[in-house]
């Protein structure tokens, strides 16, 4: 996805600066889980009524630094794919759920638990209150991760302009009795 909004190559200040300003902008709303001090890995959950990112404070976050850095173009690539992912989990969800904005491990800490350690509280949670929870991935060997922790796949698809897959998944509660 990053590829893609970077003009079909990897830019690894694009990419950086595209984190940074989320997590900058999401703060206020999400529910943030790292799973240490040193930060291998977080997590970031927005509660139920998200559709999207406001732009004034996602200008204010960085955005500008950003289309200085990669021209006006990342950005109509992100507003093209914010706009195709929440009208999907909307379609899904009717935006009554908790989103999964974004799971993140470095390379170095991948398969030593991480993931576990960053969904399963809030799984928990959502379960406790009977919450749905969605997410997107953009790659195919992720679906099987997010399926372990009970998501499904509701839709494949390819985002508009792009060839960029989109999976949209959705977990229903599980009974606790």
């Amino acid at each position: 996805l990053h590829n893609w909004m970077s003009k079909g190559k990897y830019d690894e200040t694009a990419s950086k600066l595209i984190m940074l300003i989320s997590l900058k902008t999401m703060t206020k709303d999400a529910v943030i889980y790292a799973d240490s001090p040193e930060m291998n890995g977080f997590a970031i959950w927005l509660p139920f009524g998200f559709e999207g990112s406001k732009t004034i404070p996602f200008l204010m976050n960085g955005a500008l630094k950003l289309i200085a850095h990669s021209g006006f173009g990342i950005l109509g690539r992100m507003i093209t794919y914010e706009n195709f992912a929440m009208k999907l989990k909307k379609k899904y969800t009717d935006n009554v759920d908790w989103y999964l904005y974004n799971l993140s491990i470095k390379k170095d800490a991948q398969g030593k638990g991480i993931a576990s350690k960053l969904m399963k509280p809030m799984l928990e949670f959502c379960d406790q209150e009977a919450m749905q929870c969605y997410l997107e991935t953009n790659k195919e060997s992720n679906v099987s991760l997010y399926e372990h922790y009970g998501f499904e796949l509701r839709e494949t698809a390819l985002v508009p302009k792009s060839d960029v897959t989109h999976y949209s998944m959705v977990r229903s509660p599980r009974d606790l009795n």
